[in-house]
């Protein structure tokens, strides 16, 4: 399974300033933290923000001694840049929080720069996504849904069938928010699941991944 997120990175600067920029900032133990580039061309660039978190855990022994052990974790924040479709970028697997990739983003950037989350219509995004795939809607997961003048409720609908019609029929024309969606694939390359997030990210469950990435992203941008 794989998670990919894409953002939009607005900065003053150009493609290649800006990695040039962060490339000056590499990571060493001494500092904890920094970016580290993998691959990079003049119109291509796959690079990681790695941060070095120590913490201590405190273990009782059978005597009744205290141990502290130190453990050691990095955290990565895989991304990819490709100068044609700049601003945009690929996060590989995004860890829970992007705040530290941003921070240090904005530390070698400067205050203009910014990370802007793009915001999608699940539904939207399917319906392009389903010009080039046979998909199969089976499950959808809905909020802000009116139930008093004071209250919203949550709604998460599964079915073995496709529920494509019931959405258009029955919720289409309400007042709610779509905030996840998940259907099957059935074409002849690819085999699984996708579960489309209005926050720009996908999570891949599926046999033959390669090529998959490409037709998400092109139909997330077909969808703005």
């Amino acid at each position: 399974m794989r998670k990919v997120k894409w953002i939009i990175l607005n900065s003053r600067f150009s493609l290649n300033e800006t990695i040039e920029k962060l490339m000056s900032d590499p990571f060493t133990e001494e500092k904890g933290k920094g970016f580290i580039f993998d691959k990079s061309r003049d119109s291509h660039f796959h690079g990681r923000f790695v941060e070095k978190v120590i913490s201590e855990d405190k273990v009782s022994t059978l005597y009744g001694d205290i141990t502290t052990i130190e453990r050691v974790e990095y955290r990565t924040t895989s991304f990819t840049v490709d100068k044609r479709f700049s601003p945009v970028a690929l996060i590989d697997n995004p860890p829970r929080t992007l705040k530290p990739f941003a921070q240090a983003l904005v530390k070698n950037l400067g205050l203009g720069f910014s990370l802007e989350q793009i915001e999608v219509d699940p539904f939207v995004w399917y319906t392009k996504l389903a010009e080039s795939l046979t998909l199969k809607i089976i499950q959808l997961d809905v909020s802000q849904i009116q139930v008093a003048e004071f209250a919203l409720a949550k709604m998460q609908i599964t079915s073995t069938n496709d529920l494509k019609k019931y959405f258009i029929d029955e919720l289409s024309s309400k007042t709610l928010r779509l905030d996840r969606l998940t259907c099957s694939i059935h074409s002849q390359e690819h085999i699984g699941k996708l579960k489309l997030f209005r926050n720009g990210m996908v999570q891949i469950d599926a046999r033959s991944e390669k090529g998959l990435s490409e037709l998400l992203f092109d139909s997330l941008i077909k969808s703005k």
